[in-house]
């Protein structure tokens, strides 16, 4: 009788001339477990450099974002905020809700959002059903301020993804979708 696992045969004790079918299925066994333990290995070097990667990749990307918003005097916290706000139009904000959503903590949303209220870019306005609540969200100035950051910043996505074919464009947006997805299901 004749058995594999992942590819790997031996043969029944009647079928081995030189030894037992036991010390073959320890053998085997063994290799098993140390081919495991490199693909374990290969995984873990594999995804310590990808996230090595991503750190590098996000930094250089925030550098020449804020290089290509320096005229529109918008620093890339500011643009991340004015993104958030303009993704969800209808919706009106709290500082906790918008801290909460980007992940970051209130005070520094808190300063942001002052900035761009005293900018014109953003409005406050009370809650109905709690006063003591202050929402958040892009006036007609801010959705301009937005639509002109993305237009400075467009030229540099084009350079970034020049030569780039589209399938390879494709591959990385589905890639980055369901790396942003299971980042945004990890410990929540």
């Amino acid at each position: 009788m004749k058995t594999s696992i992942k590819g790997l045969r031996w043969k029944s004790s009647s079928e081995h001339k030189n030894g037992s079918s036991q010390q073959c299925l320890l053998t085997l066994l063994s290799m098993a477990c140390y081919l495991h333990a490199m693909e374990s290995s290969y995984m873990v070097r594999k995804s310590r450099q990808t996230l090595i990667w991503l750190g590098a990749t996000q930094q250089r990307l925030v550098t020449r974002i804020n290089r290509a918003l320096k005229g529109a005097e918008l620093p890339y916290a500011q643009f991340v905020v004015l993104t958030h706000l303009a993704s969800l139009p209808g919706r009106a904000w709290t500082v906790t809700d918008l801290a909460s959503a980007l992940e970051t903590g209130q005070p520094g949303v808190s300063k942001i959002l002052r900035r761009l209220t005293t900018k014109g870019l953003v409005m406050i306005d009370s809650d109905p059903e709690d006063r003591r609540l202050k929402r958040h969200r892009l006036t007609a100035a801010g959705e301009t301020a937005h639509g002109e950051a993305f237009r400075r910043i467009a030229p540099e996505a084009e350079n970034i993804f020049a030569g780039w074919e589209e399938d390879d464009i494709d591959a990385l947006h589905t890639l980055l979708y369901k790396l942003k997805s299971s980042l945004g299901d990890a410990g929540r």
